[in-house]
C-alpha cells in the first residue's frame, strides 16, 4: 500500500494527486444525490436510465459529479421533462 502511494507521488507528481483529490470532493454517493434532489433511490436509478441523469458506475457503486447534476437539474427545469 505504501509502495503504491510512493509510486503515485513519483509517477504523477504532487499536483496531480491534489487535483485527483479535488475531483473526488465533487463526487456524490447515491444517498447524497437522493438527499440533494429530494427523491428516493428508485427514482434516481430510473432517472439515470430514462432521463439521462449524469452518473458514473465505479465497480458496483454509482457516483455523481455535483456540478453535472446541478446543470442537469437546471436544464430540465428550464426546458421541462420533454427536452434533454
Amino acid at each position: 500500500m505504501v509502495q503504491a502511494s510512493i509510486f503515485k507521488l513519483r509517477h504523477y507528481g504532487m499536483d496531480n494527486i491534489r487535483n485527483t483529490n479535488k475531483a473526488k470532493e465533487h463526487l456524490l454517493s447515491i444517498d447524497e444525490v437522493c438527499e440533494y434532489l429530494g427523491v428516493g433511490r428508485d427514482t434516481v436509478y430510473k432517472w439515470i436510465e430514462t432521463k439521462g441523469l449524469p452518473a458514473y458506475r465505479i465497480g458496483r457503486l454509482w457516483r455523481f459529479n455535483q456540478e453535472e447534476v446541478y446543470d442537469w437539474v437546471k436544464k430540465r427545469a428550464r426546458y421541462g421533462d420533454g427536452e434533454k
